[in-house]
Order: C-alpha cells, then sequence, then structure tokens
C-alpha cells in the first residue's frame, strides 16, 4: 500500500473487532480483531472521516441504532419521553397530538418544549408507534445536527457491534441456509465503510479486486437503496467457479429478489450488474495487436471503446459490420474478414473494400490499419476512420 500510495498517504489503521466469541485454536489469547488500513490518493484532500460508535461510545457519541437514511441523512430513533435524569419542569408537561388526532400525555414529561415539538411535527420528525400499552412518541436523531455539524466529538478508529458471524449469516440467508463460503465479510462492515468515503459523492465508482462473495456489490446495492445514490462497483474474481456460482449469483438474487430457506420472499434491492469474463491480452509489449487475436475478440474490444457497452451475444463476428450505436455503425477490417487471405488483406480502408462493405445510410467509425480515402471522401460518407493498434485504448475516441 505505501508503495502504490505512498506513505504520506496513509491515514489510519482501523481496528475492527471482528467476533463476539473466542477462537478454539488460539492458545494464549482469544483474537478478536483484525485491521483495517485507509489510505488516500491524496491525504490532503481527504475529508474528516468517522465510524459509527459501539455501546461503550453512548452518552460521548452518536450512535446509529436502526441505521436509517432520509434526504438529511442517517438517523436513528430515540424515545421522546424522559422517564428520568431530568429535573422536573412543568412546561414540559403537555398533550401530543396523534396522526389519528387522540391525544397523549407523558407519564413524567417530553425531553422538548411544546414549540419545538410542533416544529418537529411540521417536518415528520417524530414517529408514533402502537405498542401494548398504547402509543409511544419518538423522535428521528440525526447524523448531523440543525447546523450540519457531527454529533460526534472525534473521529475514532475502532469498528465494534459488527461481527464475522453476520457476514456468515448473510450469505446462508441468501443460498437456502447452506455454507457456500468461508468468512465472508459483513455487508454492514462495507457498507458502513462505503458511506464514510462516498457520502459526498454518491455516484462513486468502488473497485474491489478481490471479490469472493460479492459481499462488496451487496453492501454497494444497499446502500444505494437506503440514500438513493447511484454508486458503481466492478468486482474482480480470479476463481471462475466462485465467480459464476457464488459472486454472482449472490449479486442476482440481491438485486432481484430471492427467496429464503423458511420460504419467505425477500424483496429485491434493485439495481444490475454485467458479467465479464477476461480474455488473453490483446496487446503486446510493444502495443501491438497480438497475432494470435481473433476477430471476434478484439470486434468485442472495438465495440466497448465505442458504445461503453458489451457486444450482445446474439451479434455475429462474421461481418465487418460490428454494431450500431446512436445511428452510427462501427465497423472493424482486420484479420481477412472481408475473406482476402492475402498479409493486412481487407485490412487498409480503401474504396475497393468501402464498397464491399455493409450499406449503412449514416455517420461511421471504421477501424482498420491505414487508410487510403482523401479527407473530403470521408467527409462525403461520413466515415471518422480510426488506425489500428493506436486508437484502440479506452477513452481514445
Amino acid at each position: 500500500m505505501d508503495e502504490l500510495f505512498g506513505e504520506q498517504n496513509f491515514v489510519e489503521q482501523l481496528i475492527w473487532k471482528k467476533s463476539y466469541g473466542g477462537g478454539a485454536k488460539e492458545k494464549y489469547v482469544v483474537r478478536q480483531h483484525e485491521y483495517c488500513l485507509l489510505y488516500a490518493l491524496n491525504k490532503k484532500n481527504l475529508k474528516e472521516l468517522w465510524l459509527p460508535p459501539d455501546e461503550a461510545s453512548e452518552g460521548r457519541y452518536y450512535k446509529f441504532r436502526d441505521e436509517k437514511f432520509n434526504e438529511r441523512g442517517p438517523y436513528r430513533i430515540k424515545p421522546l419521553e424522559a422517564t428520568k435524569s431530568m429535573d422536573r419542569r412543568e412546561n414540559l408537561v403537555f398533550p401530543i397530538r396523534t396522526p389519528d388526532g387522540s391525544q397523549i400525555m407523558p407519564k413524567r414529561q417530553w425531553w422538548w418544549s411544546r414549540d419545538r415539538v410542533e416544529q418537529s411535527l411540521a417536518r415528520n420528525e417524530l414517529v408514533f408507534t402502537t405498542t401494548k400499552t398504547g402509543i409511544s412518541v419518538s423522535y428521528k436523531q440525526y447524523l448531523l445536527d440543525e447546523t450540519g455539524s457531527k454529533r460526534c466529538a472525534k473521529p475514532f478508529s475502532v469498528i465494534d457491534g459488527i461481527y464475522t458471524q453476520q457476514g456468515t449469516a448473510n450469505l446462508r440467508e441468501l443460498f437456502d441456509d447452506k455454507v457456500v463460503l468461508q468468512f465472508p465479510k459483513p455487508v454492514k462492515l462495507i457498507e458502513n465503510m462505503l458511506y464514510l468515503l462516498t457520502q459526498n459523492d454518491k455516484s462513486s465508482f468502488i473497485l474491489d479486486a478481490f471479490a469472493g462473495s460479492g459481499t462488496t456489490g451487496h453492501a454497494v446495492m444497499a446502500l444505494n437503496k437506503a440514500d438513493g445514490g447511484n454508486r458503481r462497483f466492478i468486482l474482480v474474481e480470479m476463481d471462475q467457479n466462485i465467480a459464476r456460482k457464488v459472486t454472482a449469483e449472490r449479486l442476482k438474487r440481491v438485486a432481484g429478489g430471492y427467496t429464503n430457506a423458511k420460504g419467505q420472499k425477500v424483496e429485491g434491492l434493485g439495481g444490475g450488474f454485467s458479467f465479464a469474463t477476461l480474455g488473453e491480452p490483446l496487446f503486446d509489449e510493444r502495443g501491438n495487436i497480438r497475432s494470435t487475436v481473433k476477430f471476434a475478440e478484439l470486434a468485442r474490444h472495438v465495440h466497448f471503446i465505442e458504445t461503453g457497452e458489451p457486444m450482445a451475444k446474439q451479434a455475429k463476428a462474421s461481418s465487418p459490420l460490428i454494431g450500431t450505436y446512436k445511428r452510427t455503425a462501427i465497423y472493424l477490417l482486420y484479420n481477412g474478414i472481408l475473406k482476402d487471405k492475402s498479409p493486412d488483406g481487407g485490412n487498409v480502408l480503401t474504396t475497393s473494400i468501402l464498397a464491399h462493405l455493409p450499406k449503412h445510410d449514416g455517420p461511421k467509425v471504421i477501424y482498420g490499419t491505414a487508410c487510403r480515402l482523401g479527407t473530403e471522401r470521408l467527409r462525403r460518407e461520413q466515415i471518422i476512420f480510426k488506425q489500428l493498434p493506436y486508437r484502440l485504448r479506452v477513452g481514445a475516441r
């Protein structure tokens, strides 16, 4: 990490209390924690970060209980009635009108004044819950106070209340109570960290180079569902069996919904993903296209460069016309696609080659090794020519 980001961009070594039990294999002490290393691309640009505190920090730090979100941000639910730890104040004893028109009196007194309660009612910040003994009144306590300041005194570095056992439960819930992968990370652990780092940019890209069971993708979907974000993710898993049967299957169920082992229908979080398989390298060490690269492989790459989308599975790789995007036809002249078996045959755009291309009435992008048509001819034919291999880099439009 020091080599990748530079030692000067090391931010903190967070401590994650990963287990509430002990390990049978530990001989001398019970190992209950792991470390999460936090680095920045440029530490000088990093804003203050903090994590939801644990039970031991109650009273000093703000604590998430329900982990809810709305347009103002995360909040927890707290009782409005003050039953103790507060001197008797007559101005805090008054009725509160419920949505159904009835009135509730506190057994002792409320935490807030009448004016503040009326303001909170108008802003939909009170929560009425029916219990066995009547109706209780709670309020939404937000992460940010009314001035926009954090309720937490200082950022801190210990993560507690989220355990590896929860990660196992998350995965078993999705796979009919079966253990399909050992020791998956808890969704809430990754979701909290993503929130810390993306709360100010809800369109962030998240990369996980060691996807495993797909916890990161699951966490991104959950966080987007919670706060209306549009975060996207790229997951990389080298084990093909895990990638298809665990990672992709998990994300499919999380996004679209599933039936758990108890037969209960669980609603999906929404969103989706594309499954891509890593092929052989297209280029050699000099940046040239490898001689072993087939037309279909290069066509998929060209299509993605031009459209940002994968080629359709049903698309045929037997024509130089590899796709149409927003009325623009995309052509690839490569590897004898026009049945010319001579060296580089058919890869050069000439008048003869142009006449053999599938017709398209509109703009055209043509990839080839060279072009023999003049600028005026290209303009009349609505052609943008891109030379291989130099225009194959992503973003070189």
